[in-house]
């Protein structure tokens, strides 16, 4: 049985978003300082403990913008 929790669902939706980010570093894999920055930026999503629901929000984060 699978149980479901805030931090899993938090994960998730973090998750996706890192994910997008991921995308958007192989996108970029010829500008090798913008591709870094992607994959930066999905590393740290992926160590956020809250889920990040705006721009905004992610700007404030160490290591994102």
């Amino acid at each position: 049985m699978h149980l479901s929790s805030p931090f899993n669902e938090m994960n998730s939706f973090n998750e996706k978003l890192a994910k997008a980010f991921d995308h958007l570093a192989i996108q970029f894999k010829d500008d090798k300082f913008r591709s870094k920055a992607y994959s930066n930026a999905a590393s740290v999503i992926r160590d956020q403990e809250i889920n990040i629901v705006s721009g905004k929000e992610a700007m404030e984060i160490k290591g994102i913008g």
